[in-house]
């Protein structure tokens, strides 16, 4: 393993163009995953435990996921329920997640990186800062809770309620602190493994990188996104230990772990995994745009040639 740093320099980015690239990824990343994330919804707030040896699967989890529905647009507009909600939240979340991390992730480099390296060693400053930012950039995530409390019981098919929008808000932080940490510190691992930083990493080592950092996030805090959805679809005031409870007397154990994990898997971790990718490779070239573009404030500079030329003038009144 190479002992080189994920953190590319002392400078800090432009974070206007870094903003437009998060919000960019998150608005594409919902057109293309609302549905399976509605599916994992309904899969988790169902009351019944469902395996791979129950009756008539297939028909049990459609049953679950399009309940009287019969065409196909009637399907497609049921799987987009709250898909406005989910962007505001997508939006806000995205630019906490990368932003944020990446602004905090730079503070911490300058401030605590000397010492994180002296107890840590060389090779664990950069996969600790990583992660610590990660969690640290997540907490504020929760100010916007009431737009995925507002998606998930549309989803659900629930009333959205204004009492209890920010009833899953501690399990939230949580839930965010387990995903965060295991997203940026296993993915920046991996970069330094391959000897590269967010910078110079190919597009296929990013991704592979993205890729370990989001099935670690999606596995780890699978049983926290459960009580989460469950609590935000309940339709009493409750907390999160009658949540694990009821779900644990219901489905077991294994509910509470694996509920929702095959599709979390199948569709969060790739969403995820291309979703930083994307950021980190797009935020480069947006950068680019912001800095020698449009956007540019820098006053053009005279080349060589013009300034000799400009000297070859000839020059009117006293020298």
């Amino acid at each position: 393993m190479h002992g080189h740093s994920n953190i590319d320099s002392n400078s800090f980015p432009n974070y206007a163009a870094k903003s437009i690239t998060a919000s960019t990824v998150a608005i594409l990343e919902n057109a293309m995953f609302h549905p399976v994330d509605t599916i994992k919804t309904l899969l988790q707030q169902h009351t019944k435990r469902l395996t791979f040896f129950t009756p008539d699967l297939f028909k049990e989890i459609m049953h679950v996921v399009l309940p009287n529905v019969s065409s196909f647009r009637g399907a497609v507009a049921s799987f987009y329920r709250g898909f406005g909600d989910g962007v505001k939240f997508r939006v806000a979340q995205k630019n906490l997640m990368y932003v944020g991390q990446q602004w905090t992730e730079k503070l911490m480099d300058k401030y605590t990186g000397h010492a994180i390296e002296h107890y840590l060693g060389k090779d664990w400053r950069a996969p600790t800062i990583e992660a610590v930012a990660g969690v640290i950039s997540s907490l504020p995530e929760t100010a916007f809770l009431h737009w995925d409390t507002a998606k998930v019981r549309a989803q659900a098919k629930k009333a959205i309620g204004t009492g209890n929008v920010y009833a899953a808000a501690g399990i939230t932080i949580l839930r965010n602190a387990i995903a965060a940490s295991a997203l940026f510190g296993g993915s920046s691992y991996v970069r330094q493994c391959y000897g590269v930083t967010k910078k110079t990493a190919s597009f296929k080592q990013e991704f592979a990188a993205s890729s370990v950092g989001a099935l670690f996030a999606t596995t780890f805090n699978n049983w926290a996104d459960v009580l989460k959805t469950n609590m935000q679809t309940s339709e009493i005031k409750t907390t999160t230990w009658v949540i694990a409870r009821t779900v644990i007397a219901t489905k077991g154990i294994s509910g509470l772990l694996l509920a929702g994990l095959f599709p979390r898997t199948l569709t969060i971790t790739p969403r995820v995994a291309l979703g930083l990718t994307f950021y980190n490779r797009l935020g480069l070239e947006v950068e680019k745009v912001f800095e020698h573009g449009f956007f540019s404030k820098k006053k053009p500079q005279l080349c060589h040639t013009e300034l000799q030329n400009d000297e070859d003038k000839p020059r009117f009144g006293p020298k």
